[in-house]
């Protein structure tokens, strides 16, 4: 009985969904709300993940007095996204 109660919510969830998206989207645009949106290549999403992570490995090092493994995250770091402008305009998009 739960189960078939949670099926059918969750397709009727999915038919107002698709019933209604396309007119949701156009209320959006109209507003506005994609004005600053911008579209991101697989590679930026991914150099931003990476990134971001990295970063977070650098300063978990660094607390931990380990300069070693903050060295080492660095050099690869350099050597994936040498190009640290970049990111960080992407960032600030």
């Amino acid at each position: 009985m739960l189960t078939g109660y949670i099926c059918l919510s969750y397709s009727l969830v999915t038919v107002l969904n698709l019933a209604y998206n396309r007119s949701n989207v156009l209320k959006l645009q109209e507003s506005g709300f994609f004005a600053r949106s911008e579209i991101l290549s697989k590679d930026e999403f991914e150099k931003l993940e990476n990134v971001g992570s990295m970063n977070e490995m650098i300063a978990y090092f660094e607390a931990k007095g380990d300069t070693d493994r903050v060295n080492k995250i660095k050099i690869y770091k350099d050597q994936l996204y040498g190009d640290k402008e970049n990111v960080r305009s992407i960032q600030n998009r």
